[in-house]
């Protein structure tokens, strides 16, 4: 698998659930399934359990790539 728990990921393509480049987290991964990330789109969430129907998605592995956070240097 490429991404793992916790990933904080950004989106590649614009769909009913979200739109391209919205960030979300991975909060669950089921390797068995064709959509094996559970992407949580909800800022506050911390935990799977946490995460409703509505701010999460079942997604392939081609519709994210990993959100870089850059560190603000002062």
């Amino acid at each position: 698998m490429k991404f793992k728990l916790n990933d904080k990921v950004k989106m590649q393509a614009n769909t009913l659930w979200w739109k391209k480049g919205d960030i979300g987290r991975i909060v669950d991964i089921d390797d068995r399934d064709s959509l094996p990330y559970l992407i949580c789109f909800n800022p506050n969430c911390t935990a799977v359990w946490r995460c409703t129907y509505e701010h999460a998605q079942w997604v392939k592995e081609s519709d994210i790539e990993l959100a870089h956070q850059l560190m603000k240097v002062e």
